[in-house]
């Protein structure tokens, strides 16, 4: 198990056309050039083969924000966006993942699967051009939203118009030192809404948001925040 290194071009010009990384044995992948693609059909890096690390520090890019970019498996992946730009899905699978966004600006959405224990970290970037930041359910899951300034809610369906999807998938949903203002109500699978003290959640224009989990009674907001 040996690290990948992309550091030049690599340009898919048939919309048919196959991924441009592709590994089933790679402990670690690491794209600081630049990738592009114009396929349809496959995912323009596919880690889905086995248990990987794959860092961003280039260009990602696809033809539609919603095209699958990244793609994870069954496995236990690691995924994170440190730096670059990057236009399309960002998928992590359905393993017990781990998604982190700290740098960088992204088109498109950040999808995790089922996997029990899925945990993302999305911190001081713009989320003004992403759809959704989504899990499956599954148990344990738990998104830290750190020294954002955004909007959102959950939402049947990307609603680009409301901001930023946070579905009805996570268990547990931190904000530190984040100003994200609700354009629908939160919903979670299961039932923790953290707020630290150095953040506030926003509801008004017309809006009055639920903060909502799994059953009528069982959602717990720790809120040190406004």
């Amino acid at each position: 198990r040996g690290n990948v290194i992309s550091q030049g071009l690599i340009d898919i010009q048939a919309a048919n056309g196959d991924s441009a990384i592709v590994t089933k044995t790679a402990s670690q992948v690491i794209n600081q050039g630049t990738i592009s693609s114009q396929s349809r059909v496959a995912p323009l890096i596919d880690l889905r083969g086995g248990q990987t690390v794959f860092i961003n520090e280039g260009t990602i890019n696809a033809p539609f924000p919603d095209q699958v970019v990244v793609a994870g498996g069954a496995t236990d992946d690691v995924i994170a966006l440190l730096d670059g730009a990057v236009v399309g899905d960002v998928n992590t699978g359905n393993g017990r993942d781990e998604l982190i966004v700290t740098g960088g600006t992204l088109k498109g959405s950040l999808t995790m699967g089922s996997g029990a224990g899925n945990q993302a970290t999305v911190q001081k970037v713009s989320l003004a051009d992403t759809r959704h930041i989504t899990t499956e359910n599954g148990a344990g899951s738990t998104l830290n939203l750190s020294q954002l300034k955004a909007r959102g809610g959950s939402f049947a369906s990307d609603d680009e118009e409301k901001g930023t999807n946070l579905g009805s998938g996570w268990s547990t949903l931190n904000f530190h030192n984040t100003q994200w203002t609700l354009t629908d109500n939160i919903k979670l699978a299961h039932s923790t809404i953290n707020v630290d003290s150095g953040s506030t959640l926003f509801a008004g224009d017309n809006v009055n948001p639920l903060l909502q989990g799994s059953t009528s009674d069982s959602l717990v907001v720790n809120n040190a925040g406004t």
